[in-house]
């Protein structure tokens, strides 16, 4: 990985050994944009750069920039990423980011840039602020993608969100009850039972996995990363599973869950998610963040329904593109 100082001034482009912002004025990174994140995934870019801001001697910001085939990516492994601005930040400083951003691609001989932010309940204020000074300076939206996520603060508890819930699905977690099913929380040594019920509901899906299974003992042994993996089980047979990311201190992030299509009478997936919400709201968490229902901008309305019929609200992720 290369790591470089943006001068605004001079608009000098300075190779650096520092591999981490030492200014704790900075926004702590989400989990995918951590350095240790980045050493994993470069395999993924032909290059990739740690860019740091600088304006009189001081550091506005930084983010990380993936090259493949002329062309800068963030993220170019992940789900999303961002422009890190100090903590009090001003809407200069990323007006000055972004210029930046724009300045130092074109220096490694990119002629386009695309971009996607997370959805906003990773930090409202910012990414608005962002998507609209990007739109200002040039970017356009490239893509559209509906994001889905549970609010905590309308969970009370398990009995007032099951009460809450369409009859149909109250009659699937009281059936899950009834066939004594069992929800479990696994250690990560045993990451591979959630994950074979997972890569079994994809493929009878017809949905690709993008994380293999070695991928995924890689990232959830990353010190960088605090992770859970729950199954639900019938009989000791795991036929439903989830694997979680916590993003944020404050967000969770759903990276898959399934069931195994077999079992699908017994109803799992209604005391797999109803569990789930129970568990991170006893973690304290304000967001789990369930991901996108559509692909590449096209929305799958069935994907939706069933995480809107969860309790699940929605917002936009929105992705840029930018010509040099």
């Amino acid at each position: 990985m290369y790591s470089f100082i943006y001068k605004q001034e001079t608009k000098e482009i300075i190779e650096t050994n520092c591999d981490n912002v030492s200014d704790n004025n900075i926004f702590d990174p989400l989990f995918f944009d951590n350095k240790e994140f980045h050493n994993y995934h470069q395999i993924f870019a032909e290059k990739v750069y740690k860019v740091l801001f600088e304006r009189e001697d001081k550091i506005l910001g930084y983010c990380y920039i993936g090259k493949r085939e002329k062309i800068a990516k963030l993220p170019y492994s992940a789900p999303f990423a961002l422009l890190y601005p100090p903590k009090k930040w001003r809407i200069y400083d990323i007006f000055k980011i972004v210029k930046g951003l724009i300045s130092f691609c074109n220096s490694i001989d990119c002629d386009r840039i695309f971009l996607t932010l997370p959805p906003e309940i990773y930090n409202p204020e910012l990414i608005n602020s962002l998507s609209t000074i990007l739109f200002s300076e040039g970017f356009k939206v490239s893509l559209v993608d509906i994001n889905q996520y549970f609010d905590f603060s309308t969970y009370e508890n398990k009995e007032s969100y099951l009460a809450g819930l369409m009859r149909m699905k109250r009659r699937n977690y009281n059936k899950a009850i009834k066939n004594r099913l069992e929800f479990v929380k696994v250690n990560d040594e045993n990451f591979e039972k959630a994950y074979d019920v997972i890569e079994i509901n994809r493929r009878e899906m017809g949905y690709p996995l993008k994380i293999s299974k070695s991928q995924m003992k890689d990232i959830i042994n990353m010190k960088c990363l605090s992770s859970s993996c729950f199954l639900v089980n019938k009989d000791s047979q795991a036929i439903a599973s989830a694997i979680v990311f916590d993003v944020t201190s404050e967000i969770s992030q759903v990276i898959y869950w399934g069931d195994n299509p077999e079992f699908r009478e017994f109803s799992p997936m209604a005391l797999l998610t109803t569990e789930i919400f129970n568990y991170y709201k006893t973690k304290g968490k304000k967001y789990l963040d369930i991901g996108p229902s559509s692909d590449k901008g096209i929305i799958n309305p069935g994907l939706f329904e069933f995480k809107q019929s969860i309790g699940c609200s929605h917002t936009i992720k929105l992705s840029f593109e930018f010509q040099l």
